[in-house]
């Protein structure tokens, strides 16, 4: 069987965020999305998701580029003075890597931040991260016993075809490459991680090398490839283009919105018997 996870990213992050994840699950294909749980959409989003419970909602861990949810004080390690983490991810990599008070930090605020949603009364589907900072070998390390205490038993791990990207949209290629073998590396070691602990991951992902740019023809083009067992594509989604301050400048928000809603797609998707479902279902049918 052919199951599809379509994510949107980044929910709760604003009102425009929120309101495009509501219509693309109600109108267009969305299935999941992950919330931000410590910005300013937050409540609404949570709101939305008690409201939709056919949508699959899990927890995008931010610890870069984003609002913290423990007072600056307490993880000054990894915060600006005004609770904000740091933007650069290859800088903040770093630092959470080789500097021990970091990783103390990181373990109060990652707990935190699964309190926090667990606090809402919604379950979390899963867990991924803002800029996939989960998969960071000190987050991960510190995450995956917490994954076991607070039953959280599914975690987006990319694993993207180079060559079918870049069949479809040969552009930005030196980007694309260098992710897929930065990335490679590390979900190579999260699969054997999570699945020793018995943590559920999709089969195949689709994203992370187009994020940000995933347009009705890649999707068109890519949904034929689907393979058997379990893919997420993941979105990042808005009513209106985000400013420069709160999303990435370069992403076509709109645009990705667009896709999601379009019945081509979702016709296609009914042509190629490919079931959509959300994390739930993954973690279900291969934990139990």
């Amino acid at each position: 069987m052919k199951y599809l996870i379509v994510n949107a990213d980044d929910f709760g992050l604003t009102g425009d965020v929120n309101s495009a994840v509501k219509l693309a699950h109600q109108n267009g294909i969305l299935t999941s999305a992950t919330l931000m749980i410590n910005e300013e959409g937050a409540q609404e989003a949570v709101l939305i998701a008690k409201e939709n419970p056919d949508l699959g909602v899990g927890l995008h861990l931010s610890l870069v580029h984003g609002t913290a949810a423990l007072p600056s004080k307490e993880i000054s390690a990894i915060v600006t003075p005004n609770g904000k983490f740091i933007s650069n991810p290859v800088v903040a990599g770093l630092r959470f890597f080789f500097l021990r008070k970091c990783k103390n930090a990181l373990r109060k605020e990652i707990e935190a931040q699964i309190i926090k949603f667990l606090e809402t009364g919604i379950k979390p589907t899963h867990i991924d991260g803002h800029l996939h900072i989960h998969l960071h070998p000190s987050v991960l390390n510190i995450l995956l016993p917490l994954l076991e205490e607070y039953d959280i038993k599914a975690v987006r791990v990319p694993k993207e075809s180079l060559f079918r990207h870049l069949a479809i949209d040969p552009e930005n290629i030196v980007s694309k490459v260098a992710h897929a073998i930065i990335f490679g590396i590390l979900g190579k070691r999260a699969r054997k991680m999570l699945f020793q602990a018995r943590v559920a991951y999709p089969d195949y992902t689709f994203g992370l090398l187009q994020s940000g740019n995933m347009n009705k023809e890649f999707v068109v083009n890519l949904i034929p490839a689907i393979k058997e067992g379990f893919t997420e594509i993941s979105f990042h989604i808005a009513r209106k283009k985000l400013s420069p301050e709160i999303g990435a400048p370069n992403y076509h928000y709109t645009e990705e919105l667009e896709t999601l809603l379009d019945a081509r797609i979702k016709n296609l998707i009914k042509k190629e018997n490919i079931q959509l479902a959300n994390y739930g279902t993954l973690r279900k049918i291969k934990i139990g």
